[in-house]
């Protein structure tokens, strides 16, 4: 655990990998903890999911989109389904009490209401991931029904019922791929082309993957080779290229991020956990592993890996599968003899331990503030002065930070006449980060530098990377006008001429008329040379 700390804040810079690192110390507390300490953890997850319930209600209440806390209709759907098994034990649990106090904190009654409210808003968001995880949990029960009227007395007479829920879930599942592939063709195929493309890579890290982190730096140079390497022959693949390094297939991006081997060890991990018997709150344990088997489907859907309050459900899910498991024999093998030497050597292992976590902690906690502080900086106005100090007051805990150097290089391309040390800047943000953005404001660098051959290079890519954009080929065309190679320019004009856009709009229709004009302008410079 203290050489993970070591590596991340070595590599503080990766986001992705502090978070990994969070979770798993996370992880590592939470099977300290006894199973009582979990079940309030579970609570505290089920009340922030009421909360987000409200929020969601509240919203559709006021005529807006459901977004929830998370601020994504996708995600705030899926989550909402991930909890369902919990509501549902709750309810279970209720309704199995032979006397209740009149007065609970969540009732059976209020507990109904939230699944309905979560199964409400579910079909609302027109979530396809969430609407097959509704189905999943109804072939479960479907499945598992003489076990669970066995445990739920008021069951018992709606058996016909559940029995036929497992048929209709059947149905809602080949509902929901079938409008998955007729209603929104390009979602799928634009999904299907991102993990088409991760997986043409796979031979490139296969044993020990690119690193955790790294796939986002990776990905849009292999989107950029793709759709260069079928320009021209599938002109429909080209326009549904985005601009995203989730592809939205957390299984395939992250067998790319950590290779083969600790990919097969996590699934090996993940088997052990789907085999493990608690010797007491076995229905709790059940409904966890429904949830975990959620987040596993969604996973080859969506990208639940990437959402922290789903990373700490599945942290959670795994910790109290782990402990429930654990027998009084499992847990003294792990402890040390009881000789004051080892308890010398274990006390002065932990104080070291604590320190190194401690430094490291400190040091990633001063990054994590300096992120803060730019992010507040971008929400608020200030003079050019006084927000070029505060990016050289952040530059001291962010200069390996590829996206605070790609904002820091872009202000002072666009605010400074320093040119060259904005291209070094975003040069070394691009040794840590890749994106549109910032291989737009290194190629106008380039540009502005004259640099044209860079220049150009830079544009190229991002008329690979995102083949339908009109902004870079205009740009291209304009810099072989600059550099006399009109026969490249009148053929970029062509193109940007004759091809249709995904979705006019006033910037198109000014992009083409510029080309347009270029092109009377190279004709009638051609006709004065003859």
């Amino acid at each position: 655990m203290f050489l993970l700390f070591l590596y991340a804040y070595k590599h503080s810079e990766n986001e992705y990998l502090t978070i990994v690192t969070v979770f798993a110390f996370t992880f590592f507390l939470m099977v300290r903890f006894s199973a009582t300490v979990l079940h309030k953890f579970v609570e505290l997850f089920m009340i922030i999911g009421i909360v987000e319930t409200c929020v969601c209600l509240r919203q559709i209440a006021f005529h807006r989109a459901i977004t929830g806390t998370l601020n994504n209709s996708g995600v705030v759907a899926i989550f909402l389904a991930l909890q369902l098994p919990l509501f549902f034990h709750l309810c279970k649990r209720q309704s199995n009490r032979k006397s209740r106090p009149m007065i609970t904190l969540l009732s059976s009654k209020i507990t109904l209401c939230v699944i309905v409210a979560d199964i409400f808003l579910i079909f609302y968001s027109h979530s396809r991931t969430a609407l097959l995880l509704l189905g999943m949990y109804g072939l479960i029960f479907a499945f598992n029904f003489k076990s669970i009227l066995t445990q739920t007395p008021f069951l018992v007479n709606y058996k016909k019922w559940i029995n036929l829920l497992g048929w209709i879930s059947a149905s809602v599942i080949l509902v929901q791929f079938l409008f998955l592939l007729t209603n929104k063709k390009n979602s799928f195929f634009g999904r299907y082309i991102m993990s088409h493309i991760a997986l043409s890579h796979i031979k490139d890290h296969f044993w020990f993957g690119t690193g955790v982190g790294r796939f986002t730096w990776f990905y849009p140079s292999w989107q950029s080779e793709f759709f260069k390497s079928i320009r021209g022959t599938n002109a429909s693949a080209a326009n549904l290229a985005t601009d995203s390094s989730i592809i939205f297939n957390d299984w395939v991006q992250l067998f790319e991020t950590i290779g083969f081997l600790r990919f097969t060890i996590c699934v090996a991990f993940i088997v052990f956990i789907f085999l493990t018997k608690a010797k007491r709150q076995k229905s709790l344990l059940f409904f966890l592993k429904v949830s975990l088997a959620a987040i596993l489907l969604s996973a080859a859907f969506s990208y639940p890996f990437h959402i922290n309050l789903i990373l700490y459900f599945l942290t959670l899910i795994l910790a109290l599968s782990i402990k429930s498991s654990w027998t009084n024999d499992l847990i003294l093998a792990f402890q040390m003899p009881s000789f004051k030497f080892y308890r010398s050597i274990t006390t002065i292992i932990f104080i070291t331990l604590m320190a190194g976590i401690f430094i490291i902690t400190k040091g990633l906690w001063l990054k994590c503030y300096a992120v803060r502080e730019w992010q507040q900086m971008n929400n608020h106005y200030l003079s050019i002065t006084k927000e070029r100090d505060k990016y050289l007051e952040l530059y001291t805990n962010l200069n390996d930070d590829g996206k605070f150097l790609t904002d820091y290089g872009q202000f002072i391309i666009e605010n400074t006449n320093e040119i060259d040390k904005g291209i070094k800047i975003l040069s070394q943000a691009r040794a840590k980060f890749m994106s549109k953005n910032l291989m737009e404001t290194l190629a106008y660098a380039y540009w502005k530098k004259k640099d044209y051959t860079k220049a150009i290079n830079c544009y190229l890519w991002i008329d690979n990377y995102q083949p339908f954009l009109y902004s870079p080929k205009i740009c291209l065309m304009k810099i072989y006008i600059e550099t006399e190679r009109f026969d490249l320019a009148t053929q970029m004009g062509q193109i940007i001429i004759n091809t249709s856009p995904k979705v006019p709009s006033g910037e198109v229709s000014d992009i083409k008329r510029q080309a347009h004009d270029l092109l009377v302008l190279i004709s009638a410079s051609n006709q004065r040379k003859e």
